[in-house]
């Protein structure tokens, strides 16, 4: 089972990357995937708490609010 440890970091000077206090032993042996953001991306709920109220009903269209 492959347990996904996701970090938002920055590629410092001369395209270097440094994350560290990574949760592996060393030489172990990892994958590394890398995804640029993408401009339009919007994570404004990051790092915010939410609850979700009955996630697995329907919900009505009189139930959705706009601002």
């Amino acid at each position: 089972l492959m347990v996904p440890y996701i970090y938002e970091s920055s590629i410092v000077e001369n395209g270097k990357l440094i994350i560290e206090n990574l949760p592996f032993s060393n030489g172990d042996k990892i994958d590394i995937i890398l995804l640029k953001h993408s401009k339009s991306e919007n994570y404004s709920l990051r790092g915010t708490d939410f609850e979700l109220i009955n996630p697995t009903e329907p919900v009505a269209d009189d139930d959705w609010q706009f601002n």
